[in-house]
Parts: C-alpha cells; sequence; structure tokens
C-alpha cells in the first residue's frame, strides 16, 4: 500500500513537472530529500535527465541509487545497463 501511494505521487511529481514547472531539473535535483528520496523510479528518472544533459557523475550516482532500492530483477538489468553505458 505505501508503495502505491509513492507510485502515485511521483506520477503527479512528474504531471507537475511537464506542465507546470519552470526547471524540472532543478526539482529532479532535490528527491534525494524529499518523500520520495527512497523511490527507485524517482532516481532512474532523475538520472535519465542528468545522463540525457550530459551530466555523467550525476546520472551515474542516480542510477546507483535506484538500483541499490530496486529489487525487481527487470528493473535491476535495465538500470545495470544503463550504468554500463555511462562508462
Amino acid at each position: 500500500m505505501a508503495s502505491e501511494a509513492l507510485h502515485v505521487k511521483f506520477l503527479k511529481l512528474l504531471m507537475w513537472v511537464g506542465h507546470s514547472c519552470p526547471t524540472p531539473l532543478t526539482l529532479l535535483l532535490t528527491l534525494e530529500h524529499g518523500e520520495l528520496a527512497n523511490y527507485y523510479l524517482a532516481h532512474s528518472a532523475r538520472a535519465d535527465m542528468c545522463r540525457r544533459l550530459g551530466r555523467t557523475a550525476e546520472a551515474r550516482a542516480s542510477y546507483e541509487k535506484a538500483l541499490a532500492l530496486t529489487q525487481q530483477e527487470p528493473e535491476r538489468r535495465f538500470l545495470a545497463r544503463r550504468l554500463e553505458e555511462l562508462k
């Protein structure tokens, strides 16, 4: 149940970022201090945005955090592959 609540919060955050947040990167960069700090998808989203912006060190750190937080094997493989691509 708690996981579902986090998922809903994350989706609402993404909707807000996409529609009204003037600086989505700034918002995603602050995820480690909010309610979504231990939600792997938030860190994965942050990592992807940093990767696309060429912020490799930040992307790597976020992918590593997301990898540490998830237990699902498909997600772990995806995140590990993204980390490998950053080398």
